[in-house]
């Protein structure tokens, strides 16, 4: 099916408990413990199944399941994954709003818009955080919390990715070519961790759009580094050899492993927002968010804080010593031409004039 995917097809399969058993003999065969050059490796497979016509309709169908449940199954580490297992039924309504994103991508219905990052120590804007946004041509726009997490179930995140990251190192070559000298963030998934071609793809865009890598970072989520922690640091590493900034996003509401930030090669911790907007009224909300800070400190780590929506929060931020703020108080998400004014004005009339990014 790709390079490390293969596909099996098996008939005479009435139960889950079918499944099991052929996909524990598969497993079987193609274990591994081998020794190359004193070094152990183990080799291990991880197996997703769907069931015709339970799960699905038609043959493209079938392998979709299949690709979701081999997905869940690397998340958990179960080695094995069936379709439906959760209790989740399929969605026929779903699956069709992600072929329709399939044929979106490289069309005029997708678009990005940006949310700046302001340093609290100078006010200064130092980069944007590149957002999809789609424009049905039947649904009109669709909220990305529609249809990515399904997304990010299948392989269609690896050529959606993609697009944003040219997307945006697109917009940040005009940007600097204008003299604007700002970086973008895209967000990464759990798809893109488990994705050895994941740092060329990044390499080669860069190299394309001339933009140095500097100006790039990537974000991913703790739970996304999780599903596979060894193959996540590989990958990253590969991106911060490439001079690749990572970000971890939604900082606080996983794992929160300290053993993972002090090993995995990353430049800053984003918190989230549910800590951050409340912070001022809530103690516990303000305890985390200074815990987090000051762990990041130590750890020489940059700490942006998300969902800043007043200005007695962004001030509080800056008492405690974060180092970036991101929130409706400061802009709320644009397209490019909006931002490129917005960051022109000085300091106080940039501040004056969010609303006119509403």
């Amino acid at each position: 099916m790709s390079d490390d995917t293969f596909g099996f097809l098996a008939f005479e399969i009435k139960s889950d408990g079918d499944i099991k058993a052929v996909a524990e003999r598969l497993r079987a065969l193609i274990s591994l413990d081998l020794d190359v050059d004193g070094f152990p490796v183990v080799l291990r497979g991880t197996i997703g199944a769907a069931i015709f016509p339970d799960n699905a309709g038609t043959a493209f169908e079938l392998l979709r399941m299949a690709d979701v449940a081999l997905y869940r199954a690397k998340q958990s580490n179960s080695g094995v994954g069936i379709y439906a297992g959760n209790g989740e039924r399929f969605n026929g309504g779903r699956f069709s709003l992600l072929a329709d994103l399939s044929a979106a991508i490289g069309s005029d219905q997708l678009h990005l818009v940006y949310q700046p990052k302001v340093d609290l120590a100078t006010d200064r804007v130092t980069g944007v955080e590149a957002l999809l946004r789609w424009d049905h041509p039947k649904l009109g726009s669709i909220s990305p919390s529609q249809f990515m997490p399904f997304a990010e179930q299948t392989e269609l995140m690896i050529p959606l990715t993609k697009w944003v990251l040219e997307s945006a190192l697109n917009q940040c070559s005009r940007w600097h070519a204008a003299g604007l000298r700002i970086g973008v963030s895209v967000n990464g998934s759990a798809r893109n961790l488990h994705d050895f071609e994941f740092p060329a793809v990044v390499d080669s865009a860069l190299r394309r759009f001339g933009v140095s890598p500097q100006w790039l970072e990537i974000e991913i989520t703790e739970s996304s580094v999780m599903a596979d922690p060894g193959r996540s640091k590989a990958i990253l590493e590969n991106l911060r050899n490439l001079g690749v900034a990572v970000s971890v996003d939604d900082f606080g509401t996983g794992y929160s492993s300290f053993t993972y930030l002090k090993n995995l090669p990353i430049s800053s911790v984003k918190i989230d927002s549910s800590f951050v907007t409340s912070m001022n009224v809530d103690e516990s909300g303000h305890a985390i968010v200074r815990a987090i800070i000051d762990l990041a400190r130590n750890l020489s780590l940059t700490t942006v804080a998300e969902g800043v929506e007043t200005f007695d929060v962004m001030d509080s931020l800056r008492g405690l010593g974060c180092s970036m703020a991101q929130g409706f108080y400061i802009s709320k998400p644009a397209i490019a031409s909006e931002i490129t004014s917005w960051i022109a004005l000085d300091g106080a009339n940039r501040k004056a004039s969010s609303h006119l990014l509403e």
